[in-house]
């Protein structure tokens, strides 16, 4: 088994992984945490996710999540670099899981942030 470094040829993310003699992979799903199991086909070379992996995660863009709080784009910008959102990102644009922005939404307090 060896650690190594893939990318997804759907989002373009980098992700590690463990890699067993026989080809398959161990990966972490950024998302939700959990770790999956994705079977090789050595002869098709081709790599085989079961399809309940593919289960819908709700994300938003950071339009949609300054939309959803009632902020400005430039001050999603300052959450993500003080990394009070978990966020990821596809392609070099920020994502986010409705649920955090939910949960953001529900417990922030009024008013600007103070410098720290």
């Amino acid at each position: 088994m060896q650690k190594i470094t893939m990318t997804c040829p759907f989002t373009g993310v980098e992700f590690e992984a463990l890699k067993y003699a026989d080809g398959s992979l161990i990966v972490q799903n950024p998302l939700t945490g959990k770790n999956v199991r994705v079977g090789y086909n050595r002869p098709a070379n081709r790599y085989l996710v079961d399809t309940h992996q593919f289960k819908h995660i709700e994300t938003v863009s950071s339009a949609k999540a300054a939309e959803m709080l009632g902020v400005s784009r430039a001050r999603i910008s300052a959450i993500v670099k003080d990394d009070t959102i978990p966020h990821y990102t596809v392609n070099g644009a920020h994502v986010f899981l409705v649920s955090d922005i939910i949960n953001y939404a529900e417990n922030r307090t009024n008013g600007r942030p103070k410098a720290g």
